[in-house]
């Protein structure tokens, strides 16, 4: 039995439709990958807080910013397929202390009870804090396993953030008029750690997508497709350079006078992110 919240549907709806196209891409074995999403413009108190005091989990951290909060995030272990079919039993709302230091679980399915939130939970903690103090609009983290970044991450000389930008922004337009801040960059940590968290919030202040190298992508964005759309773009510039390669060509990219040349006619900044 569903726990009703009816301003959760449409959002749950794109959360699935968004779990399904991270699947189908092929970023999300097993249980790669996680979601989650500030939900508290769109619901109310009396909607979440139940006559039966909930567990509190205590946190590593002091989340300030975040103070009573909801958040929509998927469970640790689940998989993006199911999730594409059942988003209300894989997909959990997180309710922050008054205090910051903890979190409550409100499952959204009856059987549900037993979910956890994702391993990554301290990275998209540190991410929405951060962008409660910027008084962003963007409200949802999208973290998945492009096969063709990790893949990119392998080749020794495109293993740090410089030379990933120069590469990633050349290969095709789009990339550089939508990610003209380029992507950011944290060496390989292990994942869940709270330093990993740590340095992703370092880059998420100046990228709204960050590599972890030889891991994965994270991004934010202002709706779940907003923010696939953001990995969508990084991975066809990747799947370029790849396929390049594949066929025994070095491939020349967009040139520092194009790329300058595409931004100025699109009124963004001329500075590139990356040093030539």
């Amino acid at each position: 039995m569903k726990i009703s919240i009816p301003e959760l549907k449409p959002l749950l709806k794109e959360i699935a439709e968004v779990a399904y196209n991270v699947w189908a891409h092929g970023w999300a074995e097993r249980n790669a990958g996680n979601i989650s999403m500030n939900v508290t413009p769109h619901i109310r108190t009396m909607d979440y807080i139940s006559d039966k005091k909930q567990e509190q989990h205590r946190l590593p951290f002091l989340f300030p910013n975040l103070s009573e909060q909801i958040l929509l995030m998927s469970a640790t272990g689940s998989r993006m397929r199911e999730l594409a079919e059942f988003p209300h039993k894989y997909m959990m709302l997180l309710r922050i202390s008054s205090d910051g230091d903890s979190y409550s679980i409100i499952p959204l399915a009856n059987h549900s009870f037993h979910l956890q939130p994702s391993s990554e939970l301290l990275a998209h903690l540190a991410i929405h804090q951060q962008l409660i103090e910027e008084d962003s609009l963007n409200n949802t983290l999208l973290h998945t396993h492009i096969t063709e970044v990790i893949a990119l991450n392998h080749f020794p000389n495109l293993n740090e953030k410089n030379a990933l930008n120069k590469v990633l922004l050349s290969m095709h337009p789009e990339t550089i008029l939508f990610l003209p801040e380029g992507a950011g960059f944290v060496p390989f940590l292990p994942p869940g750690s709270q330093e990993l968290a740590r340095k992703t919030l370092d880059e998420i202040k100046h990228h709204s997508v960050v590599i972890w190298e030889k891991h994965g992508v994270l991004s934010y964005g202002t709706s779940p497709a907003n923010a696939c759309d953001q990995l969508e773009l990084i991975a066809k510039a990747a799947r370029i350079y790849l396929m390049c390669r594949q066929a025994s060509v070095s491939p020349s990219g967009l040139s520092i006078q194009q790329l300058r040349q595409l931004k100025e006619k699109n009124d963004l900044p001329p500075h590139l992110p990356f040093t030539s």
